[in-house]
């Protein structure tokens, strides 16, 4: 199967044409299934429950591109993991599953465990504002660092960084500008403690 760029894959789910939107998401399934069905199998899921996850969040992705909420999307894949992930944990909280933390989170430092700690259902919304008015590019890399927990020189290779060193300071900025936010914010502080 052929590379889509994240414009073709926009237009292609926004199309009318129905075999554009099935390549679309022939292309999404095997861009993304296999990490789509690792990350719910460390986290208390099933393949059953993947099966499950991924194609709610196909529509999704679908709906959204249809109401044009993908046209600012920098990274459709990255976006299509989100969905998958928060279906996920939404679907964990519903059956009051817990997920036992992986040997990743033990080797993360206290900033990570506090971000990942955001990411629960109640905070997600308001996180999400936090980290839009970051701006997309900390956003990105915030969400890859922390809760995708990609190595440095995957977020170098995704947001086109020169080197790991580069991609380094601008999470070390973007996080120092997200608690900034939040310190001088003690409203903020309290929603997300």
């Amino acid at each position: 199967m052929r590379q889509l760029s994240d414009e073709d894959l926009v237009k292609k789910l926004k199309s009318n044409n129905y075999s554009e939107n099935d390549e679309a998401m022939n292309f999404l399934y095997s861009a993304m299934y296999r990490k789509i069905t690792s990350y719910i199998n460390k986290n208390s899921g099933s393949d059953q429950d993947a099966d499950d996850i991924f194609q709610d969040s196909l529509i999704a992705l679908y709906k959204s591109a249809k109401v044009n909420r993908l046209d600012e999307v920098n990274n459709i894949q990255a976006y299509f993991y989100s969905i998958c992930r928060n279906l996920w944990l939404k679907a964990l909280k519903k059956n009051q599953r817990t997920t036992a933390l992986t040997d990743e989170y033990d080797t993360l430092g206290e900033e990570a465990i506090q971000v990942t700690t955001l990411l629960s259902d109640e905070k997600s919304t308001l996180l999400d504002r936090l980290l839009k008015g970051l701006g997309e590019s900390c956003k990105n890399i915030l969400v890859y660092y922390y809760y995708e927990r990609l190595k440095m020189k995957e977020i170098m290779t995704l947001m086109n960084f020169s080197s790991e060193q580069v991609a380094k300071n601008k999470k070390s900025s973007c996080m120092k500008k997200l608690k900034e936010t939040i310190a001088a914010n003690p409203n903020l502080k309290e929603l997300l403690t």
